[in-house]
């Protein structure tokens, strides 16, 4: 159209033509600019409320989180704790001495951070036991013929006494044998091997003696209520010495401030009220997931410890399957 127009025009009305054109297209540009800052303006709006979103989100989840009671003690669990004190004294009266509470904070120190350990030892010494039944010997026996291997066994120290004791590196060596065997059902594998010697040597010193096997050995037969009530004396008494170091005072000066009515011994009452107002009773998951473990079957800590059956025992479920 303008080309047309330039064709039927006359010089002058051209320069005419070009001005109007330039003005159009600087409003264009400026009605651009005007899009463009509004576009700026929406897009900051957008990440306004996208960062309130968040905001609002978080705190909903916060108030969530706020809003789910954690786990505690129950009533049951601290009147078990009570009853497991007094089974570590011959005084069975429902009431805690001073030396009954301090024997118990020292019992239960390994036993808050051995939990997991233990439910897995616990495994692998019923796997063990299978093992050497299908030996035709017992723990006893078996003990006895490594000694015998050994020359009478290592002799060291326990209790003031010389007592004959195997080298840990040695029951690993012996046990390796039984594995490559493949023997037994139970066989064990090797990564099972170390987590079971290092459950029957449990101060580490490299020997294992008969006194050592045979704890190991009682540990692993204990009603899982019984390591339960353990557990959670252990929470407990590891709450009381959190609060002991932080006020620098003694196991005595714990006990007294519990001891509500200074008769020198705690009830059920004034233990329970005394370690809520001080400490409080609450629990953490892991230690609710813990206490469900030591509560668990021997199936059960198969399956939570993923236990697979060695390549032996599938060869001997194959033969046995075959001949049914």
């Amino acid at each position: 159209e303008l080309g047309q127009q330039l064709d039927h025009s006359d010089p002058h009305s051209t320069e005419h033509i070009f001005v109007a054109s330039e003005e159009k297209q600087a409003m264009l540009m400026r009605q651009l600019d005007v899009s463009k800052m509004r576009i700026r303006e929406l897009e900051a709006e957008v990440d306004r409320l996208r960062a309130q979103l968040h905001k609002k989100t978080k705190e909903r989840k916060d108030d969530a989180e706020e809003s789910v009671k954690p786990p505690e003690l129950s009533h049951a669990d601290i009147k078990l704790v009570l009853k497991y004190i007094e089974t570590l004294s011959d005084e069975v009266d429902g009431e805690i001495s001073v030396v009954e509470f301090e024997h118990a904070v020292r019992k239960c120190r390994r036993a808050k951070g051995c939990a997991q350990s233990h439910a897995r030892g616990r495994l692998l010494v019923l796997k063990l036991e299978n093992l050497i039944d299908g030996s035709d010997l017992n723990m006893k026996t078996w003990f006895k013929s490594m000694c015998d291997k050994r020359g009478g066994g290592d002799m060291i120290m326990e209790h003031d006494k010389r007592v004959a004791s195997l080298n840990t590196t040695f029951i690993s060596a012996e046990l390796a044998e039984l594995h490559n065997k493949g023997a037994n059902l139970e066989a064990l594998e090797p990564s099972e091997i170390t987590d079971l010697v290092n459950f029957l040597d449990p101060n580490l010193d490299g020997y294992v003696t008969r006194s050592e096997l045979q704890h190991s050995i009682r540990r692993a037969h204990l009603p899982p209520n019984a390591l339960y009530a353990e557990y959670q004396c252990s929470i407990v008494m590891s709450k009381l010495e959190t609060y002991m170091h932080s006020q620098e005072l003694r196991l005595k000066d714990i006990f007294n401030i519990l001891d509500k009515d200074r008769s020198g011994s705690l009830t059920l009452k004034e233990f329970e009220k005394g370690v809520k107002s001080l400490v409080g009773l609450e629990k953490s998951r892991e230690d609710v997931e813990l206490g469900r473990l030591l509560m668990a079957s021997k199936d059960e800590l198969m399956e939570r410890f993923d236990t697979k059956e060695s390549s032996s025992a599938r060869r001997a479920a194959d033969f046995k399957r075959s001949k049914t």
